[in-house]
């Protein structure tokens, strides 16, 4: 197993991402990654601290949205740390070409794996909580269910580095990523919806696109 890929980040030039601005220390908080778009951020005991979503952390949990500030003032775009990022694994599935659909609305399959994703999240929500170790034969089994997300849930497994509660969170974050609609132009979250729901309401009530009969 590769160890996790550290991003450090301040002042001085040997940081990963070099951020030169007076309230940045030189070496003012690191990112280490979980999954491909799920992250542990840490700060060094720098001079004027680091906030996510306008808390001061010591370190936490961040994801795609999540609001970072170093310093007093200077904004981290997580879209700069995930460009730093090497991956030996895609970082998003593949897009089914439109073409391939009769009706370029119509995601009735796509949504059916949406179903997977629910249960597994809960499945592994259980078992981290319940300090179950995620044996290996539960994680190949969900590779085979749905392998991006499953493979997601394997590396936050795997990750000795963080704790049961963040261990959640990166978790939360994953689920948060995945379980939206499966139309790619859109993407709108579902949150915590349960996909009976979803699938009562037959489509999706942003971009229209259909889910079920």
């Amino acid at each position: 197993m590769n160890p996790p890929q550290v991003i450090t980040i301040g002042r001085s030039t040997d940081n990963v991402l070099v951020v030169n601005q007076p309230s940045v220390s030189k070496y003012h908080a690191k990112v280490t990654f979980i999954t491909d778009h799920v992250a542990l951020l840490e700060d060094n005991d720098s001079t004027f601290g680091t906030n996510v979503d306008g808390r001061r952390i010591q370190q936490t949990i961040i994801g795609p949205d999540s609001r970072v500030l170093l310093g007093e003032v200077e904004v981290l775009d997580y879209r700069t740390i995930l460009a730093l990022r090497v991956s030996d694994a895609p970082i998003t599935p593949p897009i089914t070409p439109q073409a391939q659909k009769r009706d370029p609305l119509d995601f009735r399959e796509d949504f059916k794996k949406l179903k997977e994703i629910q249960e597994l999240y809960q499945e592994a929500r259980k078992k981290i909580q319940t300090k179950d170790p995620l044996r290996q034969t539960y994680i190949r089994a969900a590779f085979s269910l749905v392998p991006f997300f499953g493979a997601a849930i394997g590396q936050i497994a795997a990750a000795h580095f963080i704790n049961i509660p963040q261990k959640l969170a990166a978790l939360d974050e994953e689920f948060k990523r995945n379980y939206v609609c499966p139309n790619q132009q859109c993407k709108k979250p579902f949150g915590t919806t349960p996909f009976i729901e979803l699938a009562n309401r037959k489509q999706c009530p942003t971009c229209k696109a259909k889910w079920a009969d």
